[in-house]
């Protein structure tokens, strides 16, 4: 009998403990992820002329090019505000999104920013491979 009422209390406790589903990190299953994804950020903060975060959903790398495709959020993890940026009045209008794309090329072992879009309503990076010579593969989105 006591073998009837640990075993419920046995499967609680292992669904509890065992998670059925771990989302794969973007930035961390690309080697130079952590590299790449600072380069973003630091575009964007540039462009955005303050402080920002990229949630990346999206970040492929091949034959020394990478694309980056996120959502903008401030320093604490919300959706970022447009307010007191260069996109303020295109945001307040509805032309900007919470988005970021963002190509980059290994120069050096260091990632440059070949070109980016902050705020995106349409998909910016249709002219990137080409434009660029970057691989076409890369700007396959992935968890968005």
């Amino acid at each position: 009998m006591k073998k009837l009422v640990l075993l419920p209390i046995l499967l609680c406790v292992a669904a509890l403990t065992t998670p059925t589903w771990a989302a794969a990190d973007p930035v961390s299953a690309v080697p130079d992820g952590p590299a790449i994804a600072a380069s973003a950020v630091a575009d964007v903060t540039k462009q955005l002329g303050k402080p920002a975060k990229l949630n990346v959903s999206t970040l492929n790398e091949s034959q020394g090019w990478a694309f980056v495709w996120a959502k903008i959020t401030d320093p604490s993890g919300r959706p970022i505000s447009y307010d007191n940026t260069p996109f303020a009045d295109a945001a307040a209008e509805g032309g900007k999104s919470k988005s970021y794309a963002g190509l980059f090329h290994s120069d050096g072992g260091a990632w440059k920013l070949a070109t980016s879009s902050v705020g995106p309503t349409d998909v910016a990076w249709t002219s990137w491979s080409s434009e660029y010579s970057a691989p076409a593969s890369i700007f396959n989105l992935s968890g968005s």
